[in-house]
């Protein structure tokens, strides 16, 4: 007996919390068996990359989303951003931007929010207490 999308959503979830890895390899298992990928398999995936702050599976997975399946999920894209943010390389998380835009993702006011808290940031201490001198 083959498990279905039910079981394989139910494994990816659980494989998500802690072995993105496995969740990964159970998610090709998947479209290999002709199985749809829906959102909550896409946002499992992602919670599980971005938690373990895999920057490029990340964004490898959001690009496969949107090719192979036209997902296109604020809350993953929203994912990924903060964790960029939270890097401080605000010319890496505006690069990660352009990529994304080519292939159809919009930012939103979450976005927003997570790219100009990664700016202030990566401003450092003393510019952002010149800035609100000013």
């Amino acid at each position: 007996m083959k498990p279905n999308l039910s079981a394989y959503r139910a494994y990816v979830e659980l494989c998500g919390l802690s072995r993105s890895m496995e969740a990964l390899l159970l998610m090709q298992e998947m479209v290999e068996a002709g199985l749809p990928i829906d959102i909550e398999i896409c946002r499992a995936l992602m919670n599980g990359q971005c938690k373990e702050k895999n920057i490029f599976e990340a964004e490898s997975l959001l690009s496969f989303y949107a090719k192979e399946f036209q997902i296109f999920d604020a809350e993953c894209y929203n994912a990924l951003v903060r964790i960029l943010s939270e890097e401080g390389d605000t010319s890496k998380l505006i690069e990660f931007q352009d990529r994304m835009a080519k292939l159809g993702y919009a930012p939103n006011i979450v976005t927003c929010k997570y790219v100009i808290d990664g700016m202030w940031k990566a401003m450092g201490a003393q510019r952002r207490r010149e800035l609100l001198v000013e």
